[in-house]
């Protein structure tokens, strides 16, 4: 092991440098931790350690025998560190409220939680070096310093490299930084013990029969996120790509095939991170290193874990390598999937057809295929909706304006019961009429939509009002309304017609919900039915009122109630009689009290 003494300086120095913006950096990181004060002979010291987890702590206090708090400075209340490992992250502690200390770290982990294993490092250093010099480090922290150098400058490069040697032996968190320090290659024997670290987190949640239950669920996603961030993405920007490319699929893979409760999205959350870094690993790949995730991709996207697993591996491969030697692999690929469906009519079926399809003439344009093959291949599945709004697109692309109005609404009549090919379809028309100003067939198109395809959509509804005359307008508006029924759509197009008598009947046929909600356009013209309808209402919910946050939404309806003429007597005549019927439920009268 070879060493130069100034690059020795260099990490001494790098060590010891204090970072003057840590406070600035981190303080977009704020988390609060509560700590108490325990005066002893003088000193000060906080019993923190119960705000944690036993796992955090331990991590911390790993992290702290390890020797990777460095930079630790006391400068008054603001107590400063940078803890470090395979990246670092800087750690600040406010101690101008003694009785509620705000602790700081520009972790990833400290963006979702309270408190992380870096603070808890910091903390232990706090601990066990600050208190017991009685709090006056930074008076000899100069000097450590200088004899620090000093010793530096009369070691001998053979003395510094047999030292450092030892110490790697024993400290891989040390070793680590320093790999990094000096952007060290990155060996098959890191990547196994990175890959043993994985399995680790994995091994320590699935201890119960290979499942991970809710309770343990979430930390098990966020120690994979933690080591996403602070292991792989360091090898990313380190130019270690290939190397982060292979952790990241090992995680990937074997959190695909982990049984855990993922109610909270884990599985989201990680496969979001992992795409990401495949993008950035792709766009700084060379050919020949994208020939080797291309190889990746192929071999995983369908066949080797769960289906939504492999749909997002199949997502990126299709959206990716544009290189002209993948577009045809892609396109074989893609017909292998075609040929595979069975030809049933069920939803998954309908939903893979439209989506391959639609793949395939996507990768014949990349391919440089022949407009002509091009628009046979759209006429040949043009019943395949992707298909038809794809050809149509590239119609209106050409100004074929007719060619797109025949084809649309031949969809209407072929997809005439999937309301929302229909939906797509009317959207195309109006957008074409529009475009020609073909202002009739717009407006039949808009009022068709309002009817069939999406009824109770407000904006279209402002929008055909627009358009007619009164008197138009309050023959199609009642069309509109008969076409509802009881949908909730027509409050809101009461509302905006101002049919206040019509909203008013509906609000008294619902409940208080219904009520809060229009009750600004109620309340002036219709004070006293408003009235009547919270009373009525409030008698029927302090029945089924059973603690103290129900009880604080029944005064809270109360509180409405005095705003209106009658108010106060009619809510001292409902306290009065709850005053004696529900006098047992002492939560309730205390609530009342407040009113």
């Amino acid at each position: 092991m070879e060493l130069i003494m100034s690059d020795a300086m260099q990490i001494t120095n790098l060590i010891l440098s204090s970072n003057h913006d840590v406070m600035k950096q981190c303080m977009h990181y704020t988390i609060k931790a509560r700590c108490e004060l325990i005066h002893k002979g003088g000193g000060v010291r906080m019993e923190w350690k119960k705000f944690f987890s036993n796992r955090i702590l331990s991590g911390g206090y790993e992290y702290y025998e390890d020797g990777m708090v460095m930079d630790f400075a006391v400068q008054g209340n603001i107590i400063t560190a940078t803890v470090c490992g395979s990246r670092d992250y800087d750690v600040v502690i406010d101690t101008y409220d003694p009785q509620n200390y705000e602790v700081y770290c520009d972790c990833p982990y400290a963006t979702n939680h309270d408190l992380c294993k870096h603070m808890a490092a910091v903390l232990y250093h706090y601990d066990d070096h600050h208190n017991a010099q009685g709090g006056h480090q930074n008076s000899t922290q100069h000097d450590h310093t200088l004899n620090i150098k000093k010793t530096l400058d009369h070691a001998t490069h053979d003395e510094l490299s047999a030292f450092l040697e030892e110490i790697f032996k024993t400290n891989e968190g040390l070793y680590n930084q320093f790999k990094r320090f000096v952007r060290a290659e990155v060996s098959s024997e890191d990547v196994l013990r990175y890959k043993k670290d994985i399995k680790r987190i994995f091994t320590t949640y699935s201890r119960n029969h290979g499942f991970i239950d809710y309770n343990n669920a979430f930390s098990f996603i966020t120690d994979l996120r933690n080591f996403l961030h602070e292991q792989v993405e360091v090898l990313i920007q380190q130019g270690h790509t290939m190397e982060a490319f292979e952790l990241s699929t090992y995680l990937y893979i074997m959190l695909a095939n982990q049984d855990f409760d993922d109610s909270n999205g884990g599985f989201g959350d990680i496969e979001s991170i992992c795409t990401s870094m495949w993008l950035e690993i792709h766009n700084q790949s060379s050919l020949e290193d994208k020939r080797i995730l291309f190889q990746w991709f192929m071999e995983y996207s369908h066949g080797k874990m769960i289906d939504y697993a492999e749909e997002s591996i199949e997502t990126f491969l299709l959206d990716n390598f544009h290189e002209h030697e993948f577009i045809q692999p892609k396109l074989n690929y893609v017909q292998k999937q075609l040929d595979s469906l069975e030809g049933n009519n069920s939803w998954l079926e309908y939903y893979n057809n439209g989506k391959y399809r639609l793949r395939h003439i996507q990768l014949m344009s990349a391919n440089n295929e022949s407009p002509e093959v091009m628009r046979q291949y759209c006429l040949e599945y043009i019943n395949v909706p992707t298909i038809r709004i794809y050809y149509v697109q590239e119609c209106m692309k050409d100004e074929a304006y007719e060619e797109a109005i025949r084809v649309l609404k031949e969809g209407k009549i072929v997809d005439q019961d999937r309301n929302g090919q229909l939906k797509q379809y009317s959207e195309l028309l109006r957008h074409i009429y529009k475009h020609l100003k073909l202002e009739a067939e717009y407006e039949a198109e808009l009022y068709q939509c309002l009817i069939d395809y999406t009824p109770g959509d407000l904006k279209l509804y402002k929008e055909l009002k627009s358009l007619c005359t009164p008197e138009e307008w309050d023959i199609k508006r009642e069309i509109i309304f008969e076409s509802l029924g009881k949908s909730d759509a027509l409050d809101d197009f009461y509302k905006e017609d101002k049919l206040y008598d019509r909203l008013l009947a509906r609000v008294q046929d619902s409940n208080i919900n219904k009520l809060l909600i229009y009750e600004d356009v109620l309340k002036p013209l219709y004070p006293k039915e408003c009235l009547e309808m919270f009373e009525r209402e409030l008698m029927i919910l302090s029945v089924h009122a059973t603690n103290r946050r129900y009880y604080q939404e029944l005064v809270g309806l109360l509180r409405r109630m005095l705003t209106y003429p009658n108010g106060p007597h009619r809510v001292n005549m409902i306290v009065g009689d709850w005053q004696v019927r529900y006098k047992n439920r002492p939560a309730m009268m205390d609530e009342l009290s407040k009113l």
